[in-house]
């Protein structure tokens, strides 16, 4: 008999194993609350039972081996059972019950796989990690519907981050109920499941507590969000909304005739430092613009600059620009002590955030930029930041200098390579 894994998580999770009734689980709060961790937990129990057969998705998964099986090959060898799975390069297979995890991706490189997903049978659970990336409605309507085994009890797990409250989740599992923030329990079909970092915090580092609890005295609306996990609303004044990034996305983008890295340099490199924003985008023929990564981070000048450098030869750019109203040439030394051939740019903020920001909202709103995947944390700061505000956000700066320049109609000058002696 396969042996019961000993699950040490918090009980709000305990649902998932004993709520029978329920069809919807709705694994749903802040950053650090350990959502991923406690339902691969749960679902590697499930596999100690016969007869269950697990659809494990996200957005997009380009290499389910290398992004997410490690996660819970871990967890396996924690809990003493690498003698009973076999883990494959996209399944994980209890070889005492034969109950599996197949892992997926929705979105990946060869298109759309809702139809191949939607035609797998005796699916018993179907779990939707990062569900908050899904837009679309009637992809997870698909998908749904095809988990409809008749032998054991059918689950629809989704784990998010809240995102907007014009988000499809929030319309369909929480308006009508007129449910209240962080609530716990069942209403209909569905188990509601919230937590925080609160829940977690035996696992967190003193840094980061630190950064939740500055945030949590200098912007109690942001630390809702995104520390509670509260369904974000529109910010009076805002220039960027959340359903126009939305309408705008795409997995792909057309071959583009220039690529930028743009960056934002923190004044101070301490772990409660603002962060080092860290935008790569393209623009086409068409002269729409593709944002292509957020490489944004915590560090040290050393840390950021190298992070730039990574991510101009990454993605083949052709220039590096930083705003040096903070840094003045000290942003350019950092940059060409990692490497001292790139082309390189320096911006200065002139006239005011708002003067600088509006052309590129306008942009959005036109449908001429385009996020090619989902970047959570510089679309939070987007639709968050209000010209009302004093707050200074990193990444929408370096986005905004990053489309100012790639618009910029002046030919495109390139300074002369040093070359290293």
């Amino acid at each position: 008999m396969t042996p019961q894994p000993k699950i040490t998580i918090h009980k709000k999770y305990q649902p998932l194993l004993t709520e029978l009734i329920s069809r919807y689980f709705l694994v749903l709060g802040g950053r650090g609350s350990g959502k991923s961790y406690s339902v691969a937990t749960i679902l590697l129990n499930l596999l100690c039972e016969p007869g269950q057969r697990i659809l494990y998705t996200r957005y997009t998964m380009s290499s389910a081996e290398t992004s997410i099986i490690p996660e819970f090959r871990e967890k396996i060898e924690a809990l003493g059972l690498s003698s009973v799975f076999e883990i494959r390069q996209r399944e994980i297979v209890n070889t005492q019950t034969g109950s599996s995890i197949l892992f997926s991706g929705i979105k990946e490189s060869s298109g759309n796989q809702t139809a191949k997903l939607k035609s797998l049978t005796g699916i018993t659970a179907w779990v939707l990690e990062e569900a908050e990336e899904l837009d679309e409605e009637d992809v997870f309507d698909k998908i749904d519907m095809s988990v409809r085994a008749m032998t054991a009890k059918n689950r629809i797990i989704l784990i998010l981050n809240p995102s907007w409250k014009t988000h499809w989740i929030y319309r369909r599992f929480y308006e009508p109920y007129a449910l209240p923030e962080e609530y716990n329990g069942v209403v209909g079909p569905i188990c509601h499941i919230h937590t925080t970092y609160e829940d977690n915090i035996r696992n967190l580092p003193a840094d980061i507590l630190q950064i939740i609890e500055d945030r949590k005295r200098n912007n109690p609306q942001k630390y809702l969000h995104i520390d509670r996990g509260h369904w974000a609303t529109e910010i009076t004044g805002a220039l960027w909304r959340y359903d126009t990034i939305a309408a705008a996305r795409v997995t792909t983008c057309p071959d583009l005739r220039r690529i930028v890295v743009a960056v934002d340099p923190a004044v101070t490199a301490s772990a409660a430092s603002d962060e080092t924003g860290i935008i790569v985008g393209g623009i086409d023929h068409n002269d729409h613009i593709y944002i292509l990564a957020d490489k944004s981070l915590i560090g040290t000048p050393l840390e950021w600059a190298r992070a730039v450098v990574a991510a101009y030869k990454d993605f083949g750019a052709d220039r590096i620009i930083a705003e040096v109203n903070q840094g003045g040439d000290l942003v350019e030394a950092n940059i060409r002590m990692v490497d001292k051939t790139l082309p390189y740019k320096a911006v200065r903020a002139t006239r005011g955030k708002q003067i600088r920001a509006e052309p590129i909202a306008a942009l959005y709103e036109q449908g001429r930029v385009h996020h090619v995947g989902r970047f959570p944390q510089l679309e939070d700061q987007l639709c968050t930041w209000s010209p009302l505000s004093d707050d200074s956000p990193d990444r929408l700066d370096a986005l905004v200098w990053l489309c100012t320049e790639l618009t910029d109609k002046t030919p495109v000058y390139q300074k002369p390579i040093v070359f290293a002696r």
